[in-house]
C-alpha cells in the first residue's frame, strides 16, 4: 500500500515560504503549491486540486482496506485492554485474600505463642513456689 502525505488546508509549502499548498502531485505522491505546480510539475500528468485528490483517496481500495485494518486493531485493542483490566482486577482479589489468611495465620501464631507462653508461665510457677 503507497502511503499519502497528510495534507491539511492551509499548510504552507515547504519551498516556497508564504505560499499554501494548493494542488497535489500524484506522480510524485507530493502537496504543492501554486509555485511548484508552475516550476517543479508542470510536466507531472497527475496534478489535482487538494479536493480533487482528496475524492480519490476517499474512494480508493486502500483507504476501505486501511479502514478495516484499524477497526480489526481496535477491536483486538479493545479486547486486550478488557483482558488487562480482568487480569489486573483478578490479581487484586487474590492479593485481598492471601492478605486475609496472612493476617489469619498470623493471628492463630500469636494466640498459640500466648498459649504456650501462659502455660510455660503457669508451670514453672507451681514448680518453683515453695510448698
Amino acid at each position: 500500500m503507497q502511503t499519502i502525505p497528510v495534507v491539511t488546508s492551509l499548510q504552507m509549502c515547504e519551498n516556497h515560504k508564504g505560499k499554501t499548498v494548493e494542488a497535489f502531485c500524484s506522480d510524485h505522491n507530493q502537496p504543492c503549491c501554486a509555485t511548484c505546480v508552475a516550476i517543479h510539475h508542470r510536466k507531472c500528468d497527475h496534478v489535482t486540486t487538494l479536493e480533487e485528490a482528496a475524492r480519490g483517496i476517499l474512494k480508493s481500495k486502500d483507504l476501505s482496506e486501511l479502514l478495516q485494518r484499524l477497526k480489526d486493531t481496535s477491536t483486538i485493542n479493545q479486547t486486550l485492554i478488557k483482558d488487562k483490566r480482568e487480569n489486573i482486577k483478578a490479581l487484586e482479589d487474590q492479593k485481598a485474600r492471601i492478605e486475609k489468611e496472612l493476617q489469619n495465620a498470623r493471628q492463630r501464631v500469636i494466640e498459640n505463642f500466648d498459649k504456650q507462653h501462659s502455660t510455660f508461665m503457669k508451670n514453672f510457677h507451681k514448680n518453683t513456689t515453695p510448698r
